[in-house]
């Protein structure tokens, strides 16, 4: 938890509201957030226990601040996370973003500024890229890939896009996306057909 004030965060408090049934927080309500000084943060953690674990499972938890000597009172905050999930990169053949360390690349000048992973309250954590004020090409690249040769090799994902069209005075295409792959590590990509 980071204090971005200029005054030190007293007597601030920590609560998960609404938590689901076979998710426990032990038994205080809420915990105490140490003082916190101006543009410092701290680490603060609840104890959990997971029961009837039926794999992995997107979950945004709402977490409750209360800072009775702050600039407000009470703010509640999205905590994306995965119940019985694999949360190390790398750590499956199946990435869902919820894990607090990346194996993705971010790439293209100004990717940085476009490429976040942000909160979705439907389906945990998600990349997510901004749109540009400038003409830019940027990308996102997954880590090495381990292709077995005697299987058929699979990348599956869910995505959604609005891209930006402008009609004045001709119909013109601003934004756009492909998927590329590379069979040598990164040196030249080819883009994937449609299927």
């Amino acid at each position: 938890m980071r204090n971005f004030g200029a005054a030190p965060l007293t007597g601030a408090t920590l609560a998960v509201v609404g938590a689901p049934d076979n998710l426990s927080l032990g038994p205080a309500a809420s915990i105490a957030v140490p003082e916190v000084g101006p543009l410092a943060e701290v680490e603060v953690s609840f104890d959990a226990q997971l029961a009837a674990a039926s794999g992995a499972t997107p979950l945004t938890l709402t977490v409750r601040l209360d800072t009775p000597a702050g600039c407000e009172a009470s703010t509640d905050l999205l905590l994306p996370t995965a119940l019985d999930a694999d949360r190390t990169p790398a750590g499956g053949n199946v990435d869902d973003v919820e894990s607090a360390a990346t194996a993705w690349t971010i790439g293209g000048t100004g990717g940085e500024a476009v490429w976040s992973r942000v909160p979705s309250a439907t389906s945990g954590t998600i990349w997510h890229a901004t749109s540009s004020s400038t003409v830019s090409d940027t990308w996102l690249a997954s880590p090495p890939l381990q292709v077995a040769p005697e299987q058929p090799f699979v990348v599956s994902f869910e995505h959604m896009h609005a891209f930006e069209v402008r009609v004045d005075p001709l119909l013109t295409f601003v934004d756009g996306g492909v998927i590329e792959i590379s069979r040598d590590g990164g040196g030249t990509w080819k883009t994937s057909p449609p299927t």
